[in-house]
């Protein structure tokens, strides 16, 4: 990391650090605030924190990374999920498309192809004609909760919910209630046992 930072007050066996710019004081450009912080040591620990964020309603993102480097952000709003990231192999939205049969392989390519700072893959997919906004809408919701369900089977790594977050991030503005969310996780968990 660079730039500057302070650390911050924390257990003996911890060092907690907050980049603060080259005023040395946290404010806004410095980055979203984080209200919890914690090691994930087991799958299924974080039904707990994502219940606490959907019961408190708190406006903000879920960021989880593995030991692996994969990483995974639900972004909440007044008790729902309402869109998520991953740069996990096969959670990219090309992928799922490709996996839910909305896609074929060569239209992933085209699409991936018209790709640019302006132009994201689900739009370019709808401007070359490959499916409807309707279509891609359902399926960009699909692939939400998918992420979500993933997120939850992560066992080691840590999570980082900040205040927070760039409406411009979002790839879509979704409403998922995270209370049926976490209810078909736990589920789809105790299936698997």
């Amino acid at each position: 990391r660079q730039g500057a930072f302070r650390v911050l007050p924390s257990p003996k066996h911890l060092v907690g650090m907050r980049f603060v710019g080259e005023d040395g004081k946290r404010d806004e450009e410095d980055g979203a605030v984080f209200r919890l912080a914690g090691e994930i040591t087991t799958a299924g620990a974080l039904c707990d924190v994502v219940a606490l964020v959907g019961q408190a309603s708190w406006r903000g993102e879920l960021v989880v990374l593995t030991r692996e480097g994969v990483s995974r952000t639900l972004f909440f709003d007044g008790g729902s999920v309402v869109s998520a990231a991953s740069n996990a192999e096969g959670e990219r939205l090309g992928e799922g498309l490709y996996r839910y049969g909305a896609l074929t392989d060569e239209q992933v390519k085209k699409a991936g192809d018209a790709v640019s700072g302006e132009v994201r893959f689900g739009e370019a997919a709808v401007k070359l004609g490959f499916l409807t906004r309707e279509r891609l809408f359902a399926l960009m919701s699909k692939q939400t909760e998918e992420i979500f369900f993933a997120l939850l089977l992560v066992g080691d790594g840590m999570y980082y919910f900040l205040d927070g977050f760039d409406e411009g991030r979002l790839a879509t503005r979704l409403h998922l209630s995270v209370n049926s969310l976490l209810m078909e996780g736990v589920r789809r968990m105790d299936e698997t046992r």
